[in-house]
């Protein structure tokens, strides 16, 4: 895992949030936009049948199961809003944990993230508990 959610993990080991109770990632890499989405790194991305949570998502879902646990029910809303590629390029995808914890991931290639420097991040993460929140972006 990436240093960022290592040490997440460790100040969830060591108290710092509380009991932690909702994480949460807005993905916005921006890299979706127009006919000519994708062409540059990875053009495969406008003809594959399932695209964000294949290619995309799976990798922030694993990351939520390395600090909360595993999942025990899903439900997710996916839809296309770039016609050019064949797949889903946009979404929300709602998790449960044991515990009565939650997790979202909201993701959207279409639009860029906010951060001064987008190349540093694809999105911003919440991390929330009892005595702590924790917020990762690309200015951070």
């Amino acid at each position: 895992f990436t240093p960022w959610f290592r040490e997440c993990r460790r100040l969830i080991d060591a108290g710092f949030f509380g009991r932690v109770h909702g994480i949460s990632f807005r993905l916005r890499p921006g890299d979706g936009q127009g006919p000519g989405a994708y062409l540059d790194r990875q053009p495969y991305f406008q003809t594959m049948p399932q695209l964000l949570v294949r290619e995309t998502a799976v990798h922030f879902i694993d990351s939520f199961r390395y600090l909360l646990g595993e999942v025990r029910a899903v439900t997710a809303r996916l839809r296309r809003l770039n016609p050019a590629i064949a797949a889903e390029d946009a979404g929300v995808i709602l998790f449960e944990f044991d515990d009565n914890r939650c997790g979202l991931f909201d993701g959207n290639r279409l639009n860029d993230h906010v951060a001064r420097n987008t190349r540093l991040t694809m999105g911003e993460m919440w991390l929330e508990g009892e005595t702590g929140v924790m917020r990762l972006d690309g200015d951070a």
